[in-house]
């Protein structure tokens, strides 16, 4: 075992690389990981490990939800796919263990992962803005708007939807974390610039749900929180509402890309998604809710007809037999030609809960809910409260309309912050949390 206070310190740093990872390809996060896990697994004490696993049983629901993954390889037709879903979902079982059973994060650390995080959706987001100019003066913008939507994250792993909820996360950390170590006195100006900055790229990126939560959700709880506990003149509460008004407006009144999105979905036949022959039907005429609702009805089907209620089709079925099922509908998913096939060809079901349902029975879907909501009754008693509210109020909504755990997009970003907040629930209390100022204080007083 390797000793000395360097292995932990290594170890925190290397977690602030990991949140600023997130947003770009996974290659490079699952390298993080796996050094991550390396220098744990010979730093570890397992004696602490045991007795802190022991005591945090929230981390059990984790373990136990892949080891179910882990079972259901064996009732898996297809071993290919269950293989390469258990590899993809190994975060699942490795990072709450690590950082939730592992050393306390202090305050500074915690600002420290989050800066990262701040940092790198800013870099992220001013490469796709160029990577969009770049296309645009190559190509021209009359022939596809290169700024909007999954064309602008054109290049990356993580689709817009994906990209846009990081980045509401981070606008939600400058929001409303009382920062005692970043963005202090002159660097006050620096998160002003990030905040507009990706605040501009969210809009961009238009994914429907998370704007409706943006406008809906964050920014009155902002304004509650700042007029409720900042000591701002009431001109300068009004004209923060205000611009988020008026930026509201203009989203709705004006011509533009993202108010499209929205027009989009009312425009499309909701009786599509309940058709019994889709051999006639072009793919265009799918909105992303007819085509959510679609795919819903046939899991449903086929739990029923499959009688997977109790134990799932496996962790490797599950797309095969949604083929399946999309295949009898007349929808040509599989055409030996590439080209020429279904769009919705291994389609997941967009819905983790039902996702885990299909894939793991009732268990699967007990463990995955209690999972998202065990988080709530953890937040009550942490100094981070608001940020960590945002997160998983919005990771709920997210989780319905989105298989996270179906992507490394998904899995890797939802753990570890989850992971953290573990940490920071187990390990300290609010006097805690800033127990260097603390007793830093209590020194000065002795003097």
């Amino acid at each position: 075992m390797l000793k000395g206070k360097w292995p932990e310190i290594t170890l925190q740093y290397l977690l602030c690389v990991l949140a600023f990872l997130i947003p770009f390809p996974y290659i490079f996060s699952a390298i993080c990981i796996g050094i991550i896990l390396i220098l744990w697994l010979l730093a570890v004490n397992y004696k602490d490990l045991v007795a802190n696993l022991s005591k945090r049983r929230v981390i059990w629901a984790w373990i136990v939800y892949f080891l179910l993954h882990v079972v259901s390889y064996s009732y898996s037709r297809n071993k290919a796919q269950s293989a390469f879903d258990l590899q993809s979902k190994l975060s699942i079982f490795f990072l709450p263990v690590v950082i939730g059973a592992g050393t306390r994060l202090n305050r500074r650390i915690i600002e420290r992962i989050f800066f990262y995080f701040n940092i790198s959706v800013t870099v992220i987001g001013l490469y796709c803005i160029y990577h969009a100019t770049e296309r645009t003066l190559n190509e021209g913008y009359i022939y596809k708007p290169f700024f909007f939507y999954n064309d602008l994250v054109d290049g990356l792993d993580a689709s817009a939807v994906y990209m846009a909820w990081y980045t509401l996360i981070s606008m939600s950390a400058m929001f409303f974390i009382d920062w005692k170590y970043y963005y202090k006195n002159n660097y006050k100006w620096l998160k002003i610039l990030l905040l507009i900055f990706q605040i501009i790229f969210f809009i961009l990126l238009s994914a429907r749900t998370l704007l409706l939560v943006f406008f809906v959700v964050v920014v009155p709880y902002y304004i509650y929180i700042t007029f409720k506990h900042t000591r701002l003149r009431l001109w300068q509460k009004l004209s923060a509402g205000a611009i988020f008004l008026i930026l509201a407006t203009a989203l709705l009144v004006t011509n533009n890309p993202v108010k499209k999105r929205f027009g989009d979905l009312y425009q499309k036949n909701l009786d599509i998604a309940w058709q019994n022959d889709y051999s006639h039907i072009p793919q265009k005429e799918f909105s992303n809710l007819t085509l959510r609702l679609m795919v819903w009805r046939m899991g449903i089907e086929n739990m029923n007809e499959h009688h997977l209620w109790l134990t799932g089709a496996g962790n490797g079925d599950v797309q095969d037999l949604q083929n399946q099922k999309m295949a009898a509908y007349g929808i040509d998913v599989y055409n030996p030609d590439a080209s020429k096939r279904s769009e919705f060809y291994n389609l997941n079901l967009h819905n983790m809960a039902l996702e885990s349902l299909m894939m793991l029975g009732i268990p699967g879907l007990i463990l995955f809910l209690f999972i998202i909501f065990a988080p709530f009754f953890l937040i009550r008693k942490i100094e981070l409260k608001n940020i960590f509210i945002l997160f998983n109020v919005i990771a709920f909504s997210f989780f319905f309309q989105e298989a996270a755990f179906q992507t490394q997009a998904g899995i890797i970003y939802y753990t570890f912050f989850t992971a953290i907040l573990i940490n920071i629930y187990y390990t300290h209390s609010d006097r805690e949390l800033n127990e260097p100022e603390q007793l830093m204080l209590m020194k000065t007083k002795n003097i």
